[in-house]
């Protein structure tokens, strides 16, 4: 009974330290410490928002049937890829206004516009190619206001746009890999750790080791 109690009035008494509150050499201990931690521990919860945001952004243009697909940050087939399609209804929008390209009402209605991944070996941006083909009339009447009507092949619109697309795709998946590389670097900086800790709340014995 008596050694329980020395026990328990021992545990009440020790000290504990904010991250602050400790020495500079202490500090630094700690936060090396984190780093290594971070390193061999990492579960990609610090991608979530990136990921998130660039669905929406993906959305907002018209896409649907969005998947990503990423690996990082030291291998040479590392990188970011994503595959989609575009809502038929927003064909024309996507065409004029995401590739800046000129498209007629008739011929845009009669597309489908898909981004693919050829391999499954790799996830960056090298993998993604786009695909447009001809998804109702081959060939659509225009009236051009002046008692002439002429017709039009959609198939030809079908490469200047896959092109387009392709470059674009690519270019965004580039991007959306250098955010998530920034966000995971961002994760090893000194005052990134430490504004983590002190939020958190967390506390330390005298030698730097969590409580």
């Amino acid at each position: 009974m008596d050694k329980i109690k020395t026990f328990t009035s021992f545990s009440e008494s020790e000290k504990t330290f904010s991250f602050s509150e400790l020495p500079k050499e202490i500090q630094e201990k700690i936060i090396e410490d984190e780093k290594q931690h971070i390193s061999e521990f990492n579960d990609d919860y610090w991608a979530e928002p990136i990921l998130e945001g660039f669905q929406e952004d993906m959305e907002a243009l018209g896409l649907t049937d969005i998947e990503v697909e990423w690996s990082g940050f030291w291998s040479q087939g590392d990188g970011a890829s994503f595959t989609a399609r575009v809502y038929n209804s927003e064909n024309k929008k996507f065409i004029t206004e995401v590739l800046g390209l000129k498209v007629l009402d008739e011929v845009a209605e009669n597309l489908l516009i898909t981004i693919r991944r050829e391999s499954t070996r790799y996830s960056h941006h090298n993998t993604m190619i786009a695909h447009v083909e001809v998804d109702g009339d081959d060939e659509v009447e225009k009236d051009m206001g002046t008692g002439m009507i002429i017709t039009i092949n959609v198939e030809e619109a079908c490469g200047p746009i896959e092109e387009a697309t392709g470059n674009w795709a690519r270019d965004r998946a580039k991007k959306l890999y250098d955010d998530l590389e920034t966000a995971y670097e961002e994760q090893f900086k000194d005052e990134y750790i430490i504004n983590d800790l002190e939020a958190n709340g967390v506390e330390f014995d005298e030698s730097g080791n969590r409580i």
